[in-house]
């Protein structure tokens, strides 16, 4: 996938996101559910050599509220701490750990 291509899909992962805060989140299971998914895309594209600076522009670009763009940051700043790796079998296991980290703070946070 090309930098376009993602850059697209971030800004897109962003306003879905921010229309899934913006509703009551009283399931938890939805709530985190749709956060591991944003750090599933944020990290295909970390594992993919996609740019930091291309994921912080479509996220910048996106017309999300404040708040959700600042999550969408924050969540690219932690996934571009991770390595990146060249086999896809690494690759597979980096984007699974980086989601179930997400996921946890998660439900930590709001699964209670």
């Amino acid at each position: 996938m090309g930098p376009l291509s993602a850059t697209s899909c971030i800004a897109a992962t962003c306003i879905v996101f921010a229309l899934a805060t913006s509703a009551k989140a009283d399931d938890a299971n939805t709530f985190c559910k749709s956060i591991g998914e944003t750090a599933r895309l944020i990290m295909e594209r970390r594992q993919a050599d996609v740019p930091m600076s291309a994921m912080m522009q479509a996220i910048d670009g996106s017309k999300a509220p404040e708040a959700v763009g600042k999550f969408g940051r924050e969540l690219v700043i932690l996934a571009y701490q991770k390595p990146d790796f060249s086999v896809e079998e690494n690759q597979n296991e980096a984007i699974a750990e980086f989601v179930n980290e997400v996921e946890l703070a998660c439900y930590q946070r709001f699964g209670r």
